[in-house]
């Protein structure tokens, strides 16, 4: 005799916290004063001396999304915040990044293309070209 298994519920049993094994996570919220705001407010001035109508955050959401990138440039990639600032304003500042970085994200994806065009910038300012 064959013994059938019993239903598998859909619910959680009763001593397992509801949510637990869910995807979705807290929302992190950066206030004015964090290091991530500031970053963004770096940003989006650069981008104003090269565009005074470009798009920059204009609603919290915005603003909080553009944080998020910066956090995970500090915090998953491992960059530290005067790396961040240097390629900030170098990717404002070169000609043809300045027009292609519009967005923390942007950055973030481009990293180690920016870094590369910086080290060649540099040499060539430096007169050591390899």
């Amino acid at each position: 005799i064959k013994e059938t298994p019993e239903p598998v519920s859909p619910e959680p049993p009763s001593d397992t916290p509801a949510g637990k094994g869910s995807r979705k996570k807290a929302t992190q919220t950066f206030d004015e004063k964090s290091v991530e705001m500031k970053l963004s407010r770096l940003f989006a001035k650069q981008m104003r001396k090269n565009n005074p109508k470009c798009k920059i955050p204009n609603s919290s959401v915005d603003a909080q999304r553009w944080c998020k990138h910066f956090d995970r440039m500090i915090r998953i990639d491992g960059h530290a915040l005067d790396e961040v600032q240097v390629m900030i304003m170098f990717s404002q500042w070169h000609h043809f990044w300045k027009k292609n970085i519009l967005s923390p994200g942007h950055l973030r994806d481009k990293w180690d293309r920016l870094v590369l065009e910086k080290q060649e910038a540099e040499e060539k300012a430096s007169g050591d070209v390899g």
